[in-house]
């Protein structure tokens, strides 16, 4: 921070723009979430970041940004998110949120070609990780887990994932399970 800021309140505002700008560098390389700030956020903590620089007097050189910079970062968060998505994907790594990341990535303008895959490859990764998904689901229901907020007991479960199986085009054979083990889980 520059030295001119002397006013405690300009210094926590400086503070702050450069705690939100650290979180942003991250998303923008790749990680969908970083303490509470995700792909869905990066618009906000930019115009966060220029809010509390203007608020403090201050520029974006006192915070050790550059406009250009600023703008990268922006532009570069969600291709990075998208690539580390697919990636971990393609490995078969079941992360919740990773569908609605490349999905919301997508829809933001990422291009395939940015991400070195096509549509055919978006499609199937897609099936991947619902598959990915519903077999996490199974290990959750096979410990005595809870799929659902308000499940009441393990049937509520085993419904919601009959008919998931069933809204995304999969078998049980396709999650590693089967008629027999559900109704077995729910005995």
């Amino acid at each position: 921070m520059s030295e001119f800021h002397e006013n405690n309140a300009d210094n926590q505002q400086l503070r702050l723009a450069t705690e939100i700008l650290e979180k942003l560098r991250q998303v923008s390389a790749g990680e969908a979430v970083v303490n509470g700030m995700s792909i869905y956020h990066v618009n906000e903590a930019v115009l966060g970041i220029r809010e509390r620089v203007r608020l403090a007097n201050a520029t974006l050189e006192n915070i050790s940004l550059t406009e250009v910079e600023l703008e990268q970062l922006l532009k570069n968060a969600p291709v990075n998110v998208a690539r580390r998505v697919i990636k971990r994907i393609r490995a078969g790594i079941y992360k919740y949120d990773d569908a609605r990341d490349l999905s919301y990535c997508l829809s933001v303008g990422v291009k395939l070609e940015d991400l070195q895959t096509d549509e055919a490859e978006i499609a199937l990764l897609t099936i991947k990780y619902h598959k990915l998904r519903g077999k996490n689901m199974v290990k959750i229901l096979r410990n005595g887990g809870r799929l659902l907020r308000r499940q009441s007991n393990s049937a509520a479960g085993i419904t919601y994932l009959r008919k998931w199986v069933v809204e995304h085009q999969l078998t049980l054979a396709d999650i590693g399970t089967s008629d027999d083990e559900l109704t077995a889980l729910t005995a």
